[in-house]
């Protein structure tokens, strides 16, 4: 996938993760896989993207959470301007 074909994923993995927040209470903890599943992307795509928002500024705060056997847990909270 090409830099604009990222920038693209990042963007509708922004949406859905702000979709998701106000559906939820509090921070959401999400894996690469299961997000993957429910965007019918793959988890490569989905981790890549995950780590863009990390570094990003912006409205949602993305940050490595807990690595396991099970793979590596993002947790995603709405930041206040």
């Amino acid at each position: 996938m090409g830099a604009s074909g990222t920038e693209q994923t990042v963007e509708l993995v922004s949406a859905h993760l702000r979709a998701e927040l106000r559906q939820t209470e509090g921070p959401l903890y999400v894996k690469s896989r299961f997000l993957a599943e429910e965007m019918e992307l793959s988890a490569q795509e989905i981790g890549t993207a995950l780590g863009r928002l990390a570094d990003r500024e912006g409205c949602l705060a993305v940050e490595r959470w807990a690595n396991s056997g099970g793979g590596l847990t993002w947790r995603v909270t709405e930041t206040r301007a």
